[in-house]
């Protein structure tokens, strides 16, 4: 999903990139049970570009029993803009 300009619109399937490799994807698995991923404050960052117009956010985590074995799975909160 992306939000711009008070608009939420889901991203078509083909035109998603993959985030696996992002500090805010990978760190949240090293979460015990009880534990909440909070980043530090950061800018968003699309193709190796800091995007533009500037977009604050404060990406969140927390993992959450998943699928058929109950895996504990990261869950992002992801861009939790920051304004003025």
């Amino acid at each position: 999903m992306n939000y711009n300009d008070g608009s939420l619109a889901a991203i078509p399937k083909q035109h998603l990139r993959g985030k696996s490799g992002r500090y805010y994807f990978r760190d949240p698995f090293v979460l015990n049970r009880s534990e909440v991923f909070v980043s530090p404050l950061d800018l968003s960052i699309e193709r190796g570009e800091i995007e533009r117009p500037l977009k604050p956010r404060w990406p969140c985590a927390d993992r959450r029993p998943t699928g058929p074995r109950r895996r504990r799975a990261p869950v992002l909160a992801h861009n939790g803009r920051v304004s003025r």
